[in-house]
């Protein structure tokens, strides 16, 4: 606080008395210090109730000391609230990866039947053509699909009243049966009338129609309980491209079937073979089958800097593989149906 005397412009001089200055003391280091405080000191004679000429006064601010200490840019829960979150996630991820690791584990031999002991694949399991052979061998992906109306519930000896028949608009009959599952589809039929019960002609009955006995041998077949319109019209698609198929049914039943003997190695002695089909393993392995002087054993070698194509050759069925100790990175040596 500075402390200012002020001269009169009158003579003689205002002086602060002692008693006046001790309270200034006590006031400066003990009053709560405000903003700005001023305090003003009247004259002597202002003191004495005499009006002064002009106003004196003693001024006192207080200025806050300056702060260094390190100043937060956010509150102090957002720090928390982030470390929370971080955890929260990393639980979550250490329980995914705690669960995968259950899921893929070997636990024991009695697995159920989404789930193997892992030594169990092998042999045809681990053989990729399985499935192929298995789908060739149920002629599914050429074979005609099995009529979806011979499943509906047949009833012998039976027909709808000419009343109930829902004229089709293509004549008194519909001669396909995927014709007339459609039309009972469009028209929301309780069932299909096989005229002659041949599966050649049929008739379509109205939704609720009561079946009565047929004299001229027809059957009537039911519609599913339950089954939507929608699912009537529709059905498995028929098979596509059933020549593909049939061709390659045939040449999987002749492939040869080969195995991996000496990874990354090849053999000291073979005999080269080209053809059109020796860019894979697999085109390779039917070479040697086709050729009279070639044994079971061959290696294959694949395109690389140094051999821009590939390489098939097998061994003759008087010689040895011998395969070196040396790696070849890009080539196998393999065994036919071993």
């Amino acid at each position: 606080m500075l402390l200012h005397t002020v001269q009169r412009r009158s003579p003689g001089h205002l002086r602060v008395e002692p008693p006046l200055a001790f309270l200034l003391l006590l006031l400066f280091f003990y009053a709560p210090a405000p903003a700005a405080a001023v305090v003003t000191l009247k004259g002597a004679r202002g003191l004495a109730g005499s009006a002064p000429s002009s106003s004196i006064g003693r001024a006192a601010e207080y200025v806050p000391p300056p702060s260094f200490g390190p100043l937060n840019s956010s509150a102090n829960a957002w720090p928390r609230a982030q470390s929370a979150w971080r955890r929260r996630l990393l639980k979550r991820s250490e329980a995914y990866v705690k669960e995968l690791g259950e899921r893929l584990k070997d636990d024991s031999p009695s697995d159920g039947i989404l789930w193997r002991n892992l030594s169990h694949f092998n042999g045809s399991e681990a053989d990729a053509s399985v499935p192929w052979k298995t789908l060739c061998a149920q002629g599914v992906m050429w074979n005609p699909l099995p009529d979806p109306l011979l499943q509906w519930a047949q009833q012998n000896a039976s027909e709808c009243a000419p009343g109930d028949i829902v004229h089709s608009g293509i004549g008194d009959y519909i001669g396909r049966s995927d014709v007339a599952l459609a039309k009972c589809g469009e028209e929301q039929c309780s069932s299909i009338v096989n005229v002659g019960c041949k599966g050649t002609k049929y008739r379509i009955c109205k939704k609720g129609s009561v079946a009565q006995a047929s004299l001229s041998g027809s059957c009537l077949r039911l519609r599913p309980p339950g089954q939507k319109p929608s699912q009537t019209s529709t059905g498995p698609r028929e098979p596509q491209q059933k020549e593909f198929w049939r061709q390659f049914c045939a040449h999987n039943a002749q492939a040869s079937s080969f195995r991996l003997l000496f990874p990354e190695r090849l053999c000291s002695v073979g005999k080269v073979l080209t053809g059109p089909s020796m860019s894979t393993e697999g085109g390779c392995a039917d070479l040697v089958q086709q050729d009279a002087e070639c044994s079971q054993i061959f290696d294959f070698q694949a395109v690389t800097a140094s051999a821009p194509a590939p390489i098939c050759r097998c061994v003759a069925k008087s010689a040895k593989c011998a395969a070196g100790v040396e790696k070849k990175p890009s080539g196998n040596v393999y065994i036919i149906g071993g």
